[in-house]
């Protein structure tokens, strides 16, 4: 019995703990909401307060230090999920 009890303890600890963790990556990172605009042909950033429907083309992106690409580039995977 004392070893399901403890089970269950780590079990809570390990999901406590990583739900902590994807919380801040997340929630440090300076995420953009893009939607298409017809007009450039391309994406802009949304503005506070506009609205956004089921049919717009909708992308999330957030910027990255560039200083984290290696010096001579690196490959890109074209593997769409």
């Amino acid at each position: 019995m004392l070893d399901l009890f403890f089970y269950f303890m780590v079990m809570t600890f390990g999901y406590m703990l990583g739900k902590y963790k994807a919380k801040i990556l997340f929630d440090e990172n300076d995420w953009k909401i893009l939607a298409w605009d017809k007009t450039i042909f391309g994406y802009r950033i949304v503005v506070p307060g506009r609205m956004i429907y089921r049919e717009d083309k909708i992308m999330v992106a957030m910027e990255f230090d560039k200083d984290l690409i290696p010096k001579g580039g690196m490959k890109v995977s074209g593997k769409k999920q």
